[in-house]
């Protein structure tokens, strides 16, 4: 078994990010190319912490571009929470296509909601700005809309983060809340929208 030293890790993390800032969960299984918010939040993280600052801000800038560009989406999990009508197939991705898209369909469902991804990916881009990292406009409207998105749906139940338990899908707990909560406060700092 190779054994990966910290600085063979960050540059596989960094040698797997494409160019817009994604980071796929696998290099060598098809079926993980996709960018999943909560692995790539620690990847970013993890490139951060190793001062990969710009490979860290490209995966916050492709999360931010991607939730913004479903910013629809994000109206319709609102609706359908407030109206009662609460699936997976209303509610926010966990994962997306490595440009930024909602995958297709496939024969066999693949669970894909998850709440506390997008509390994690705020901890983590909040972690990012608290290191240096810039808070521009767009990441700021993302970080905006993925807090609505929570304040309306983060004690929805949901599935697990492996997705292999529908029928045991569970409401948030607190440590898969708190990064939202934790960021709400850091967040109460940001100018009003505008």
């Amino acid at each position: 078994m190779t054994r990966l030293s910290v600085s063979s890790s960050v540059q596989l993390l960094a040698s797997a990010q494409t160019s817009t800032g994604a980071i796929p969960a696998s290099t060598v299984h098809d079926v993980y190319q996709y960018g999943w918010l909560r692995d790539g939040s620690w990847c970013a993280y993890a490139l951060d912490r190793a001062g990969r600052r710009d490979a860290a801000s490209a995966w916050h800038h492709w999360v931010a571009q991607t939730v913004l560009a479903h910013e629809h989406r994000v109206d319709q999990a609102i609706a359908a929470v407030r109206e009662g009508r609460v699936t997976g197939l209303v509610m926010m991705p966990a994962r997306f296509t490595l440009d930024g898209q909602e995958e297709i369909a496939g024969e066999e469902e693949w669970p894909n909601y998850q709440t506390d991804c997008y509390g994690f990916w705020l901890w983590a881009v909040a972690d990012h700005i608290r290191r240096g990292g810039v808070l521009d406009d767009q990441l700021e409207a993302a970080m905006r809309l993925t807090i609505r998105y929570l304040l309306a749906a983060g004690d929805q139940p949901c599935y697990d983060c492996w997705e292999e338990h529908p029928a045991t899908a569970t409401p948030p707990r607190w440590p898969r809340s708190r990064p939202a909560c934790v960021t709400r406060e850091r967040c109460s700092t940001m100018p009003p929208p505008r």
